[in-house]
């Protein structure tokens, strides 16, 4: 069942060694929709867990992302706030995105952002802008 995330929430999105700039942050390639994406960029929503903190939902998410992608020991979680996310897209792109649970086999966690075109550069330049290197967590214990 397709979803709304509500915008205290946070999602992950998993950040491949090759997409993380030297200062520790996401680039925006991290972000950047792709043909093949269905207009819709995967994230992991954390409150999905129900954890006693973030660090406990990514733990839930590191371990369901391992059963379905290979995690390098470089690569990072981002974790954004979805309100923050919606805002600020709003405000610096003038489009109203949307954050959305959408539930795969094995895989409950999964969640979209939608409602930017695969070539707007300017909203994955946002998006990686918004994630400081507090906000970054690793794929391995």
């Amino acid at each position: 069942m397709i979803v709304d995330i509500d915008d205290a929430d946070h999602v992950a999105r998993y950040c491949s060694p090759r997409k993380i700039k030297e200062d520790g942050t996401p680039a925006p390639g991290a972000f950047r929709l792709r043909d093949c994406d269905n207009c819709c960029l995967s994230v992991n929503w954390l409150e999905c867990f129900r954890g006693q903190s973030i660090v406990d939902n990514i733990l839930h998410v590191r371990s369901e992302l391992c059963q379905h992608h290979e995690l390098r020991k470089n690569g990072r979680l981002a974790v954004l706030n979805v309100g923050k996310v919606k805002r600020a897209i709003k405000i610096t792109n003038k489009l109203d995105i949307n954050v959305k649970r959408s539930p795969r086999n094995n895989h409950r966690s999964h969640a979209c952002i939608g409602g930017y075109p695969t070539n707007n550069n300017e909203v994955a330049m946002t998006l990686s802008e918004m994630v400081g290197v507090d906000d970054m967590y690793n794929t391995t214990s």
